[in-house]
């Protein structure tokens, strides 16, 4: 059986926290969304909200190469913490990317990494690393501390 990227939606739960009305600029929180349009383009955005943070990774997307229909959104968390861009690759060539968000410290997203392409969890892997590292507002840092 050939296993293949599943698109997939992660909200972290603490979204259904916020009173309504209330946004995460007033918590001092930010969400995240990664989009990807597969052998395209991807998106990565910081927002105040988990919908606007949909919306510009989308756009992102767009403005990458891809198409607003295959610009499908991969992850997104609120509150956005650390985040991981995975690349990921199969023995048969396919390969993608995989975006792991929510971590509460560089430290705890940096072991999701770990887990991610621990290769007795996932034998069918024949490349597998962190592209990149973003802290909640979206700034990028280096995958290992200077």
């Amino acid at each position: 059986m050939r296993r293949t990227p599943l698109t997939t939606l992660t909200v972290a739960a603490s979204l259904l926290d916020l009173p309504n009305g209330t946004s995460a600029q007033e918590n001092q929180r930010r969400a995240v969304a990664y989009a990807q349009a597969v052998e395209m383009s991807a998106g990565v955005c910081s927002a105040d909200t988990l919908e606007s943070a949909v919306t510009c990774a989308r756009e992102k997307c767009v403005d990458s190469g891809g198409t607003m229909e295959a610009c499908e959104v991969m992850a997104a968390c609120y509150p956005g913490g650390w985040s991981v861009d995975v690349f990921v690759q199969i023995a048969e060539g396919p390969h993608w990317h995989e975006f792991h968000c929510g971590w509460i410290s560089r430290e705890q997203a940096i072991k999701a990494v770990e887990a991610v392409c621990d290769q007795t969890l996932r034998p069918e892997l024949i490349e597998c690393s962190a592209v990149e590292l973003y802290d909640e507002t979206g700034a990028t840092h280096p995958l290992t501390e200077e």
